[in-house]
């Protein structure tokens, strides 16, 4: 239950999201004392909604994996790659409980439902999506959208949490 929210702008990606993390049916303001974002390096990074403990273990595998390329086609590759990682350690095979916004060498794409998409706008994730992502269709900024889900969807709340990133530029 969050809000994930990213906005790619001429230069600069910005990824945003609350701070409300739920685990077993019980959700707080970051008492578990972990993020649904992370930025890895300044080419990389994600913000996840769904499974919490399956977003920590992605956390977990791109602290040792990249990407092989920044383009749809190398990251289904490094999804079931991640898939059979996380196989090896007790989990179920599918990463169908998360969904990610990943910033990767510049570009956005979001994974769901084992499938890549690349995001050339704007995108939400979570429950709170559908008024990030009408706030930011309507021209806000992502603290803007973010604030959105966080005032009209009871599972979104706490800070605002950012990461700004470089674009690339053909």
């Amino acid at each position: 239950m969050t809000c994930v929210a990213v906005k790619v702008g001429k230069n600069k990606i910005t990824l945003g999201a609350d701070e409300m993390v739920s685990s077993y049916h019980k959700s707080n303001i970051n008492d578990y004392n972990t993020t649904k974002m992370h930025q890895i390096n300044n080419e990389f990074a994600f913000g996840g909604a769904g499974d919490l403990a399956e977003i920590n273990m992605f956390y977990n595998y791109t602290l040792t994996h990249t990407p092989r390329d920044a383009n749809e086609l190398a990251l289904i590759e490094y999804m079931d790659d991640f898939c059979n990682w996380k196989s090896k350690r007790g989990r179920e095979y599918s990463a169908s409980e998360i969904h990610l916004i990943i910033v990767f060498k510049g570009l956005v794409f979001r994974f769901a439902h084992n499938s890549i998409y690349s995001i050339t706008k704007f995108d939400a994730i979570g429950t709170g999506a559908p008024y990030a992502y009408t706030a930011l269709h309507l021209g806000h900024s992502i603290e803007e959208a973010v604030l959105a889900a966080i005032d009209l969807d009871h599972y979104c709340g706490g800070n605002i949490q950012l990461i700004e990133m470089a674009v690339q530029h053909a």
